[in-house]
């Protein structure tokens, strides 16, 4: 069923103007609901959903995509998670991503505030784990830097869809959503940190002074 359901979707897609000229999205959004989905009925909900594509739908795609910030929180926790041993600073990471100081300040600020870090201020401090890798559930830290989950408008209590109390796509994505976490529940941080070698050198990390 799921390679007849991924042809299925993939076909649909190409027929949606938001979805079409963009290969790579087609194909994930493709691969992501033909994985979670077996029941006909949803499937041809779905296709249905996505040959009628419009402008609104445009940010269920949009939310499927990881926000920068929650980019950037995986990132620091990969760096500090391959430098356990130490205290580093934000100047550090900015520098071996390449990426804003006054973004990471932000990312820090909120991974402190949820106990992902430790940070010691004044001379010779900085931040750290404040858990052991393998303690760090991606899929809690998506939920904690993730503004929110809200897919698509009848996922919002505000939501003005007017097809909302007869529609099975709120249940189709939200079944989706659960399978999403469910996979990063079973994935911890410890599990970023390999290749640790080849992430190091990538870095640059190994003559870093924090």
């Amino acid at each position: 069923m799921t390679s007849q359901t991924l042809r299925l979707i993939t076909a649909a897609c190409s027929k949606s103007p938001h979805i079409s000229s963009r290969r790579p999205l087609r194909f994930c959004v493709a691969a992501f609901f033909s994985s979670v989905l077996t029941d006909i009925d949803q499937i041809d909900a779905l296709i249905r959903h996505l040959q009628s594509f419009d402008t609104d739908s445009e940010r269920f795609l949009q939310t499927m995509r990881l926000t920068r910030f929650t980019d950037y929180s995986l990132r620091v926790l990969i760096y500090l998670g391959l430098q356990q041993d130490r205290l580093i600073t934000i100047r550090c990471i900015s520098d071996s991503y390449g990426i804003s100081r006054n973004h990471l300040m932000k990312v820090v600020s909120l991974l402190t505030k949820m106990g992902y870090l430790r940070a010691q201020r004044g001379p010779g401090g900085g931040i750290r784990l404040a858990r052991a890798p393998d303690q760090i559930i991606l899929a809690d830290v998506i939920r904690n830097t993730e503004e929110d989950l809200v897919m698509v408008e009848c996922f919002d209590e505000d939501g003005q869809c007017v097809i909302t109390p007869v529609c099975r796509l709120q249940r189709i994505i939200g079944d989706a959503l659960k399978a999403y976490l469910s996979t990063l529940e079973t994935y911890t941080l410890q599990d970023l940190l390999q290749p640790e070698k080849d992430l190091s050198q990538l870095l640059e990390i190994t003559d870093k002074v924090a």
